[in-house]
């Protein structure tokens, strides 16, 4: 997905700039999109800190959250900070070089991000649907390998055209520093395809399926204790496991985050803040249908705010086992 500023991807043609620095210009725009940064980059780097800090948060799953965080943060430091600095003068005056870094990290990390986004709903789904295999083989290693192969796959869809972008279909950067898509259109729509809206769509129905799991779980679980039946309760109890992790020493460590909560809110705000964007470039790349600009500005700005909710809601997750408080128990929550 396209970050905030360069969104003119599939224009043939712009208005040329001059290459000379001009007197920097502190828009209202820009002042905005400054404090967001300002804001997402703290936010990611100091809620990283306060997980690496302590020991005992270093579990199996909050290894995804780290992952994400450390993704979150090397994108904001490529591609927005790079915009504003050149918005700050009004054409892009770094280079083709940086332009190239620019366009990688904008294609591909950021849809990284996303990647590392889906590999928690794919953990939350193994933890409840196979409880023994996740307790006997889920743990750190596990899932770094997990979610660098999410990486990875980003890298694989999205790396190609950039490439090839950067060899033949470069635009003078007289008009800006962004992706050909144009010249790319049948790798722009697989592109967006599987690393933007298969994605959004998984998150979305995995996170349905999961909740309709819970509830047919609570009820079970109130049906046993209702009845009595202490044997019962016990199997009840059993399916549904805690989600305690195994450390390599064979003791049980609590997670550091409550994962279904975190699972919940997340899926509730890349829902929230992706949609828009999806929809929007979707139409642009699939039929070549322009939205009103209005729709535009809400969709880019939806999307920008993700990698300043991410964190806020990490620290929240953090928040609530401090306050130890009562879950549903079941597999992985």
């Amino acid at each position: 997905m396209e970050s905030f500023h360069n969104r003119s991807f599939l224009a043939n043609a712009t208005m040329p700039v001059t290459h000379t620095l001009t007197e920097v210009k502190w828009t209202p725009s820009l002042i905005g999109q400054a404090v967001v940064f300002g804001l997402s980059f703290v936010s990611n780097v100091v809620v990283f800190v306060e997980f690496v800090r302590v020991p005992s948060r270093l579990t199996p799953f909050t290894m995804y959250l780290l992952v994400l965080l450390a993704t979150n943060i090397a994108f904001l430091i490529s591609v927005p900070l790079i915009e504003m600095l050149n918005e700050l003068y009004g054409h892009w005056w770094m280079g083709r070089v940086w332009c190239n870094i620019h366009n990688y990290f904008n294609g591909v990390v950021s849809a990284a991000q996303i990647c590392v986004h889906v590999t928690i709903s794919i953990n939350r789904l193994w933890a409840v649907h196979y409880p023994i295999s996740y307790k006997n083989h889920h743990n750190k290693k596990v899932a770094l390998i997990t979610s660098f192969a999410a990486i990875a796959f980003a890298n694989v869809v999205g790396l190609p055209g950039c490439i090839r972008d950067a060899l033949y279909f470069s635009i003078d950067l007289k008009y800006g520093c962004h992706i050909n898509y144009s010249a790319q259109m049948l790798w722009g729509q697989i592109q967006q395809t599987l690393l933007h809206i298969l994605p959004l769509v998984f998150i979305i129905i995995a996170y349905i399926h999961l909740c309709v799991n819970r509830i047919r779980r609570k009820r079970k679980l109130q049906d046993h204790s209702s009845s009595g039946s202490r044997n019962a309760a016990a199997t009840a109890a059993d399916a549904g496991a805690t989600s305690a992790e195994k450390n390599k020493t064979g003791k049980t460590t609590k997670e550091a985050v409550k994962p279904f909560l975190v699972l919940s809110l997340t899926a509730i705000s890349v829902t929230i803040c992706w949609t828009p964007a999806v929809i929007y470039f979707g139409a642009i790349i699939f039929s070549g249908s322009w939205m009103s600009g209005t729709f535009f500005i809400v969709s880019v700005t939806f999307y920008s705010l993700q990698a300043l909710v991410d964190p806020w809601l990490f620290a929240f997750g953090l928040l609530a086992v401090k306050k130890n408080w009562n879950s549903i128990r079941c597999p992985g929550c």
